[in-house]
């Protein structure tokens, strides 16, 4: 069962399909991708629900920046270039 942040962060993504659909999509279409792969384990329903939580708290930070909220990057500061796949 996925939580309310995750919730939240599927709905944003496709609101066209209730919210664990698109956590399971996520997950099994990217379960075996190689770019997924980190130390020999795959990528997990948990992985995507944390992921979408994530989401779902910047999204709502993004949408009103004047708004006061509980959100706080787990790490502020510089961080490193991400490396993404080529087609993104």
């Amino acid at each position: 069962m996925a939580g309310p942040g995750a919730v939240r962060g599927a709905s944003l993504i496709n609101p066209a399909k209730k919210p664990e659909d698109t956590i399971y999509d996520l997950t099994f279409d990217w379960m075996d991708h190689p770019i997924v792969w980190l130390r020999g384990r795959s990528l997990t329903l948990m992985d995507v629900q944390n992921t979408l939580c994530e989401f779902g708290k910047y999204a709502r930070e993004t949408e009103n920046p004047r708004k006061k909220t509980a959100y706080r990057p787990a790490h502020p500061g510089a961080q490193p270039v991400p490396i993404v796949p080529a087609w993104w």
